[in-house]
Order: structure tokens, then C-alpha cells, then sequence
């Protein structure tokens, strides 16, 4: 393939589609949601290619331990298909090679088009080319007496040897690289018009793209995620003012699942706008609390039962650490939680892994969770919405909102006021240890992993209130106790006016001593 590309300059489209047809057979090979299917074998293989001229000198080696890994073999040999195509088309070439960008951009995502340039490498980006587990390199045989070699030589010494190039390129090859990266910029641009993200923006400015505020300025309205992804990146460029001026007009377009990046752009506005950080905090504080004692009332069904509420009040009066206290405890949880259906069986369990819909008897356990026993992948997009109704962090939240806390200066009195809804809502968070007995009575269900996780946030939170609260009032009661120091009664004092001129009187001074004259209420004292 490469010989016919970049040796003969024919069949580039023909080459183009056999690479998209192994990127497709290495994505199935990838896919770890096959049923029984098993990783190890196409991840431990070690896979060795070798790219040779007609006349048999080696261009480039390529050698991995694992076939997700030829994707760099893939990328590589694109970029050498399109210099190729720029060197031979022309303009007729400039306008097939959009729309081929477009079709790794399906296959493999936009962060491919940037590996493209690098000849298959990350550049400088976040993943180096060490966690590939592989190795690969430009061959060139110094020992080789052809007389185009040796003419080139020159241009090779006085090149750049980064990824952006290859050790066999032609001087006039190496230029049209210069096509291809304006080709890419301008995909990737216009990509960011319409889906913006952080990722994106920092591989546009590593191209050297500019304006890219001014576009984002303009697209961020569109939709939640482009609200979201404004914010990371003014987060990320520290710029406080243009985060103010998208929260006071666009706001509403944040949903619960980007608190993360709400969180990250309040730790930017901390200082310049710390009264409006304070009452932000304080509301999503609130506002996490209730999402927590929604989810708590769906795991302890009969929490708020007049008669259990009562007999919470009557453990929390009981001694901490008590053998009583801790039987009442017991027994009020397994009396508040919501009754469980019990383990899916294990045929049942297997049919619905291969995807047929097992029946679930909702008069027993209308919450069952079917994706608790599926192992679902953390950083797939697609599930952002399933995962955010099913599995909500709260704790994270919480905690995150905890941490802007910490970094806001006088925080103290909404965090205060945040602690006191929390105990109107759920006072069993009172008790520690109540709190505890309710984590480990849902342990048992992976689904409702993340009302434990709240729960352990809330609980620590209230811990440290608590002994806030225990602290400023010791303080206030030595104070009381300590009081003012006491003054000393001062003595009466008389002013008269007599022959011998002004004359002072001391009510508790003593009489003169003996020996000793005065004149007109004053002592000699010379």
C-alpha cells in the first residue's frame, strides 16, 4: 500500500478505504463488550511491521506488544497517503482530503486527525508514546551509494527531526505537510464551532489557532454542553470575568452531572466575586442535600414514619456507645429500609447479559437496579445520562462543594446554615453511628453504592460542624466565665477655692503625719 501511494502516487482512495476497513476489524477486536470475549489474546500478541521501498530498503519499523496498537501504524500510513495526494493532485486532491478526514474522524475520533500529523505519535500531548507499548522508528540506511541519497542528505541534516516529519520525505514532500496541517486545523475548527470542548481547544492552540475565545463566545449559548465546556475552558484560562457574565445569562443550562466544572470555575471566582461564590455554593449545597434525601427515601422507604421518626429521638437520648443503643439502632434501620427482592438468579442473570430483558416483580422491589451487576465503562459519554439518573456521585458533589467551601473566605456562616438544613431534612445524620448502620445495611447492593458514598459525605460534614459549633461555644462560655477585669472605685474628689488659692479634698486620704505642715489642703512636700 505504501509503495503505491507514495512510490507509484495511484489508488489512493482504494488505499484509503482498506485502512478504514482495519480500523473497523481493530475497533471489533477492541470491543470489551462482547459476550465471552476475552482481551488477552489479541493484547498479548506481538505484532511486527516493516514498511519497505521496491528496492528493499526499510522506511519504517513498527513493533508492539498487542493489536490495539496498529492503530499508530494506521495513522501514520495516512498522513503518508495525504502528502502523497498533495504532492500528485493538487487542488483536485485538497478537496478529496476533507471529506477523508471526515472518515477517520468517524472511525477513530477527532484526536486521530491531530495523531495524523504526528505521523501517528501523540505529540505533546497528555498520553506519550512510552504507554503504547511499542516501538517504532525511521529507518534510513547510511551505507546506501544511490545518488538521489546522497544528494538529500543535506536536506535531512538541516531538517527538523521532530514527529512532524519523516526521515524520507523529499524536500518538496516535507512542504506539503504544510497542506495537510492547514486541512486539519480548519476540520478541527469547525468541529469546535459546533461541539466545543476543552480537550479541543488546547489541541487548536497547540496548532496554532486563534480566536478561539471569540468563537466560543459565540457557540457557548447553543446547548448544556457547550454552557459546560465554556466553563472548563475560562476555568482553565483563569478568566473570571467572562465565567461571571456566562453564569448570570446562561446558568440555566447547566444540568447536575457538570457541578465538576461549576466547582472548578468557583474556585476561579473565590476571590474577585467571593459573595456570589458564597451564595452559589450555598444553594447547590442545598440543593445536593435534597437530591441525597430523595434518594435515601427510595433505599429507607419508611424513614419518615411518624412512629420511626419518634423512636429515632428516643435512641439519640440513649448513652453513645451503649449495648442498648446499638440494638435500637439495628433495629431501626432493618424496620425504615426498603425490602429487597433478593439475588437475580444465576440463569436469569446470564440470559440478560446476552441481552435478553430478565422480568422483574415490582410488587416486591419496584427500584431494582439491573445496572448494578454490569460493569460500566466510567468514561463513556453515552452513559453520562443513564449514569446520572441510576448512579448519581452526590458524595463527590458534596465534597467538591466542600473544597470551594474551604477555598472561599467567610464561608463559615453558609456552611453553618447548610448544617442546619441537613439536620432538618435527615436528622438521623445526628448520630454517627446511626449513619453508620445504614451504610452497612445497603452495602449489599451495588446500586446503591452512591446513597452510601452521600451519606459518608453528609456524615462527615456534620461530624465537623458539630465540633465546629462545640468549639465556638466553649470559647463563648469561658469568655462569660473569665468576664471583664474588675475596675477599682476611684475617690471622690472636691475643688474649692480659697484664700491662698485652689484647695483639694480627698474623702479617703489619710491625715497628715506628723511633723509634716499643709497649706490650704495641700502637703509640704519639699
Amino acid at each position: 500500500m505504501w509503495i503505491l501511494v507514495y512510490e507509484h502516487f495511484v489508488q489512493f482512495r482504494e488505499a484509503h478505504a482498506s485502512l478504514l476497513f482495519i480500523a473497523d476489524v481493530l475497533r471489533k477486536l477492541n470491543d470489551g463488550s462482547r459476550v465471552g470475549g476475552c482481551p488477552c489474546a489479541t493484547k498479548a500478541c506481538e505484532v511486527e511491521i516493516i514498511i519497505r521501498t521496491m528496492a528493499g530498503k526499510d522506511i519504517k519499523h513498527f513493533q508492539f506488544h498487542g493489536c490495539h496498537h496498529i492503530t499508530t501504524a494506521l495513522l501514520w500510513m495516512w498522513r503518508e497517503l495525504f502528502v502523497s495526494m498533495s504532492v500528485s493532485g493538487g487542488r483536485q486532491a485538497l478537496h478529496q482530503i476533507p471529506s477523508m478526514l471526515q472518515d477517520i474522524e468517524d472511525a477513530l475520533g477527532w484526536r486521530s486527525l491531530v495523531r495524523v500529523l504526528y505521523g501517528g505519535s501523540y505529540g505533546d500531548g497528555a498520553e506519550s508514546d512510552s504507554e503504547l507499548e511499542g516501538d517504532w522508528e525511521d529507518m534510513e540506511d547510511d551505507d546506501d551509494d544511490d545518488d538521489d541519497d546522497e544528494e538529500e542528505e543535506p536536506a535531512h541534516g538541516s531538517r527538523c527531526l521532530c514527529n512532524l516529519h519523516s526521515n524520507h520525505w523529499t524536500n518538496e514532500v516535507n512542504q506539503h505537510r504544510l497542506h495537510l496541517r492547514r486541512l486539519v486545523k480548519k476540520h478541527l475548527h469547525t468541529l469546535f464551532t459546533l461541539a466545543p470542548s476543552h480537550d479541543l481547544y488546547c489541541a487548536l492552540k497547540d496548532l496554532g489557532c486563534r480566536a478561539l475565545i471569540t468563537t466560543l463566545t459565540k457557540v457557548a449559548p447553543a446547548s448544556s454542553d457547550n454552557v459546560a465546556a465554556a466553563l472548563e475552558i475560562y476555568a482553565a484560562e483563569d478568566d473570571a470575568s467572562s465565567i461571571m457574565t456566562l453564569l448570570d445569562q446562561h446558568s440555566y443550562f447547566l444540568r447536575p452531572r457538570d457541578a465538576p466544572i461549576l466547582q472548578l470555575a468557583s474556585h476561579v471566582l473565590a476571590v474577585p466575586y467571593r459573595t456570589k461564590v458564597i451564595a452559589l455554593l450555598e444553594r447547590e449545597m442545598a440543593e445536593t442535600v435534597h437530591a441525597v434525601a430523595a434518594a435515601v427515601r427510595t433505599t429507607f422507604c419508611h424513614i419518615e414514619d411518624p412512629k420511626h421518626t419518634s423512636e429515632l429521638t428516643r435512641i439519640l437520648r440513649l448513652p453513645a456507645a451503649s449495648s442498648q443503643r446499638a440494638d435500637r439502632i439495628e433495629q431501626w434501620v432493618d424496620s425504615v429500609v426498603t425490602p429487597s427482592s433478593g439475588h437475580l438468579h444465576a440463569v436469569a442473570f446470564a440470559a440478560m447479559m446476552m441481552g435478553i430483558p430478565a422480568p422483574v416483580d415490582e410488587g416486591e422491589d419496584a427500584d431494582a437496579d439491573f445496572l448494578g451487576h454490569l460493569d460500566l465503562d466510567p468514561n463513556d459519554p453515552d452513559l453520562e445520562d443513564i449514569r446520572e439518573e441510576m448512579r448519581p456521585p452526590l458524595g463527590e458533589r458534596f465534597e467538591g462543594w466542600c473544597e470551594v467551601a474551604g477555598a472561599t473566605r467567610g464561608s463559615a456562616a453558609a456552611l453553618a446554615k447548610v448544617y442546619t438544613k441537613i439536620i432538618d431534612v435527615m436528622p438521623f445524620l445526628r448520630a454517627h453511628d446511626v449513619v453508620e448502620a445504614m451504610q452497612t445495611r445497603v452495602s449489599d447492593r451495588p446500586s446503591k453504592r452512591y446513597v452510601s458514598d452521600a451519606l459518608a459525605a453528609l456524615s462527615s460534614f456534620s461530624k465537623m460542624q458539630r465540633k465546629r459549633i462545640a468549639l465556638k461555644n466553649k470559647k463563648r462560655r469561658q469568655d462569660q466565665d473569665e468576664g471583664p477585669p474588675p475596675l477599682e472605685p476611684m475617690s471622690p474628689v472636691s475643688f474649692s477655692l480659697g484664700a491662698t488659692g485652689f484647695a483639694f479634698s480627698f474623702a479617703t486620704a489619710p491625715p497628715p503625719l506628723a511633723g509634716h505642715s499643709s497649706f490650704g489642703g495641700i502637703d509640704d512636700v519639699d
